[in-house]
């Protein structure tokens, strides 16, 4: 099974430790990337860090344990992977009515944004009321030695 973006997230929760893209879910449920040649691995099983190393430099993945191989679901230390989408499913879930109100109010205000745009600016970058406008940097170019730029 492949799986275009896999995330992994603390175990119950949505908050992101770490996504991979293109991960392939081999028959005994390990998670390998990298066109199906490295395993994703979990330093808070058996053998930590400085153990699993050595074994990953020389391509040893049969001496590897069970446990140290992430797999989908809650692993060890409180890890959790999942599809992309299943975690925006989770993240949607938990929206409070605050936050719906604040995501349509910047959809519209983005929408407003384009309409502006296009009509106004010939799709530019000129002024727009609906945009944040960028803060003014002084670029005038200074001699050496001036330290009263003005």
């Amino acid at each position: 099974m492949t799986i275009k973006i896999l995330e992994i997230v603390k175990a119950g929760t949505t908050e992101n430790l770490m996504r991979v893209p293109q991960i392939t879910v081999r028959e005994d449920g390990t998670i390998w990337c990298n066109k199906n040649t490295t395993p994703l691995l979990n330093v808070s099983g058996t053998l930590n860090k400085t153990e699993l190393l050595p074994l990953v430099e020389a391509k040893t993945w049969d001496k590897i344990p069970a446990d140290n191989y992430l797999r989908l679901g809650i692993n060890a230390g409180g890890k959790e992977c999942l599809d992309q989408s299943d975690v925006d499913d989770r993240r949607r879930e938990n929206v409070t009515p605050e936050e719906e109100a604040q995501i349509a109010k910047a959809k519209e205000n983005a929408r407003k944004a384009r309409e502006y745009d296009r009509i106004n600016n010939e799709g530019g970058e000129g002024y727009n009321p609906y945009r944040d406008q960028a803060e003014m940097e002084d670029r005038t170019p200074h001699h050496k030695g001036d330290n009263n730029p003005e």
